[in-house]
């Protein structure tokens, strides 16, 4: 192929995953904002689509208040309706309420046994009172409050009090006299996707409750802290953004065993997070930046771990520990431009785990002088910290603990030096220590492999490892070059990543043993998606394969794998292929759609479906007349070996693949299968096909005149 050729090639490549991209992107956005599906309800109910409801103002409607009286009220008033069960809850919706300085503009008391839905209500203007709220939720349960605007009121936009198993989501709570939302004596209660913002006192108030869950929140701009949880346990606060508060970001008091966990928190105006007579409590993965007095402040805690944190260029202090802290772990944290990193004046903290301690960039200043003689990643000097204890850190992870872009090689005969597992452990981006129960792990990095090498390299490896969460492509051209090239090596798992235009192949194992590739994106790679070289008794499934430029995946004298549950979309030449010395494979409950060829098998004894169900052929001509979702005929296997798949799936059988997800959000109900997304745009999907192919036709005619 010359060069001009070979850009053809590439450019429509390029072209092709691109559409896909803006095809997946456009959907992922409107799926996120369309499907709502919830704890308590079914998925109807929680659509913002009131289109076909009516609408009230509060000229219509003053207040409402049900005292377990549902059955009286859905009667009585044309704006609620259902059956108060879980599959028909109770619906109020589209209504303005304008309080009129009363205290509360919404109040449901005493419904233990009965679902309901509150949904774009708009409530203001009720009066101040620290009892109240614009809406209150007072020994209620299974309520569900989304699309709520409870704004302007001079006391609590949201309040429940001793209620149980209710969803709170996607309500504007701003604005509001005393505090945004409270909750007070409650269990098992779901706040997500809420604005809670510009509030006198405080955004998010959490009193005497356990068992909730607090998820991606906007909590910002309030005039007290952004975030108070006082005298409650096991509740669980992630991904949310607590930014601009005008005291702390999250103030924790009196509580215990609460996991704070991938936090933004930002530009608070005295600490990012305040700790006082909280125990038994996990700091993990979160942001601390820029917070205008202390990343971090404890007073009289005990039984803390800190670990994998940001705390950066906070004004005046990292981290302190005062005088009434005790047993508290912090290691693994990644201490960053802050006036002083952290001060330790309290009694047997400790600094650093049995194996590593926290990255100080200021370790190698000729003040302290650390080093790395023997190049495992650990300093060979303590950091010592001020304070009356003069505490040290005698693990600090030393030289750049975040990855650079460049690709990564791991020979695991190796006991240091950075292409060694122990390194790489030491890092932002790794973990572990090789063992089954604590793999070791490579984890959430993106690499261009430039066209030259390999994105990622791992060999003569026999502990457990796992390569998750990676974005590799542009690897080059070559038998030991790919996006992951795995040798010589046992016990891995490759999972959820993705692997897209490499110049070769997406994934490369040659010599291993029980290994498992599952949930990744293998796309656009020029030559194989997936290629399998003497593997031998390892799993594959819950991938995406598809748009490679010859095979989906290959497999070469390899022997006793498992492929299931994989979606073998739309690849140039095969979905999947095997060669002769490649014998007694399982391959069953896949999805074969778009491909030139679905299979190839010139192996010997590979098996088609399991004795009870094959796969899904797209081509496959026969019939379900009995209607049980098995074809009543094999599905012939091209190739040398004269397989047969004796059970293909029937199209209205797809649901028993088990697909891979689009979406990597923490609430199932907004992600989608790969299956449903490619039913919803097989139109789309074809069309870019079309166009893709008659781009690459007109680009090669046009080249062959322009070369005549």
């Amino acid at each position: 192929m010359d060069y001009t050729k070979k850009k053809v090639k590439d450019f429509a490549v390029v072209i092709s995953f691109t559409a896909l991209f803006i095809v997946l992107s456009l959907h992922t956005y409107n799926f996120q904002l369309t499907n709502l599906n919830s704890q308590n309800s079914s998925d109807d109910n929680l659509s913002k689509d009131t289109s076909v409801s009516d609408s009230w103002d509060e000229k219509d409607i003053p207040f409402i208040h049900i005292d377990a009286n549902w059955t009286q009220t859905n009667s009585t008033y044309n704006w609620c309706n259902g059956k108060g069960t879980l599959m028909d809850p109770y619906i109020i919706e589209n209504i303005t309420i304008n309080g009129n300085k009363r205290g509360f503009c919404i109040l449901i008391n005493n419904s233990q046994n009965i679902y309901f839905i509150i949904r774009n209500v708009t409530c203001y203007n009720s009066t101040a009172s620290t009892n109240s709220g614009s809406i209150l939720l007072e020994n209620t349960n299974n309520g569900t409050l989304i699309w709520i605007n409870c704004s302007y009121n001079d006391n609590i936009g949201l309040y429940l009090k001793s209620s149980h198993n209710n969803l709170v989501r996607n309500n504007f709570v701003n604005n509001n006299e005393l505090i945004g939302l409270k909750i007070e004596d409650c269990e098992n209660n779901t706040i997500q996707h809420n604005t809670i913002k510009n509030n006198t006192l405080s955004g998010l108030v959490i009193l005497n409750s356990n068992i909730n869950t607090i998820g991606n929140n906007e909590i910002g701009n309030n005039d007290g802290s952004g975030v108070i949880i006082n005298k409650s346990a096991d509740n669980i606060f992630k991904n949310n953004n607590v930014v601009d508060n005008k005291l702390n970001g999250i103030s924790l008091n009196w509580s215990e065993q609460l996991v704070i966990e991938e936090n933004d928190l930002i530009f608070n105006q005295e600490c990012g997070l305040y700790i006082d007579n909280t125990n038994h409590t996990l700091l993990f993965k979160n942001s601390i930046v820029n917070n205008s007095q202390t990343g971090l402040t404890v007073s009289n805690s005990l039984n803390l771990t800190l670990t994998e944190n940001r705390i950066e260029n906070n004004s005046l202090i990292g981290l302190i520990m005062l005088s009434d802290t005790r047993n508290n772990l912090i290691y693994k944290n990644y201490f960053l431009k802050n006036g002083l990193h952290g001060i330790d004046n309290g009694t047997n903290n400790k600094w650093n785990s049995s194996k590593i301690g926290n990255y100080w960039d200021n370790y190698t200043t000729p003040i302290i002088g650390g080093k790395d003689e023997n190049k495992d990643g650990i300093g060979d000097v303590n950091y010592t910290l001020p304070g009356i204890k003069l505490s040290n850190d005698t693990k600090p992870i030393y030289g750049d603990p975040f990855h650079d872009g460049k690709p990564i090689v791991i020979d695991g005969r190796l006991d240091s030096t950075n292409k060694s597992w122990a390194w790489i452990s030491t890092r932002a981006w790794g973990s572990g220590s090789g063992s089954l129960e604590d793999p070791y792990v490579l984890n959430d990095v993106s690499i261009d492999g430039g066209l030259k090498e390999a994105c990622i390299t791992v060999s003569n490896t026999t502990d457990y490892f796992t390569i998750k969460n990676c974005f590799v492509s542009y690897s080059g051209n070559g038998t030991n070059i790919a996006g992951i090239l795995i040798s010589n090596s046992s016990f891995g798992e490759i999972t959820n990543n993705t692997c897209f235009l490499n110049n070769a192949t997406g994934i490369y194992l040659s010599n291993v043993l029980n290994f498992t590739i599952s949930s990744n994106t293998v796309n656009n790679n020029t030559d194989y998606g997936i290629f399998l070289n003497s593997c031998q008794n390892s799993s594959i499934y819950g991938n995406l394969i598809l748009y490679n430029l010859v095979y989906g995946l290959f497999l070469n004298t390899s022997n006793n794998n498992t492929i299931s549950n994989n979606n073998f979309f739309y690849n140039s030449l095969t979905g999947i292929a095997s060669n002769e010395p490649s014998e007694s494979n399982l391959i069953y409950l896949n999805n074969f759609t778009g491909n030139l060829l679905n299979a190839m098998d010139n192996g010997t004894f590979n098996m088609w479906d399991n004795g009870s169900i094959g796969n899904y052929w797209d081509d496959y001509t026969g019939a379900d007349r009995n209607n049980d979702g098995i074809g009543d005929t094999p599905y012939k296997i091209l190739g040398t070996a004269g397989s047969y798949d004796h059970y293909p799936i029937w199209e209205d059988n797809l649901n028993r693949i088990s697909s891979i997800i689009i979406g990597d959000s923490d609430d199932e109900d907004e992600n989608i299968t790969i299956l449903e997304f490619f039913e919803e745009n097989l139109t789309t999907i074809a069309v870019i096909v079309i166009l893709v192919e008659v781009f690459i036709g007109v680009a090669i005619l046009f080249n062959k005149r322009r070369n005549k």
